[in-house]
């Protein structure tokens, strides 16, 4: 989720697929002196603009379950799945005019 959100924040990927899960929360668990532990929540991911992903995933540029179908851009070959909905064009057109670059 952290890997993908940061290609496309800084405008060097689209997305296929589903949406992720929404970890989003790094916790840490202490044990206390009688045996119980406390769970404290000590960090969270937010995408390079700042998106909160927590409980709310990553959403795909173009959406694998709506057609029952997984783009294979980065799959091995042995894992086939038609990608003939994909306007490949159409999609590069509208990252490189919807894309903002990180704020610094």
């Amino acid at each position: 989720e952290i890997f993908a959100s940061a290609l496309r924040d800084n405008c060097r990927a689209s997305i296929m697929g589903e949406r992720s899960f929404g970890k989003g929360l790094i916790q840490s668990a202490i044990t206390l002196d009688d045996g119980r532990k406390l769970v404290l929540t000590v960090a969270r991911y937010v995408t390079p603009n700042y998106n909160d992903i927590q409980g709310k995933g990553i959403v795909p540029d173009v959406d694998g379950a709506a057609t029952g179908s997984v783009p294979p851009s980065f799959m091995p070959n042995f894992i086939r799945s038609d990608t003939s909905y994909v306007k490949f064009d159409e999609l590069r057109e509208n990252l490189s005019k919807s894309c903002q670059p990180p704020r610094k």
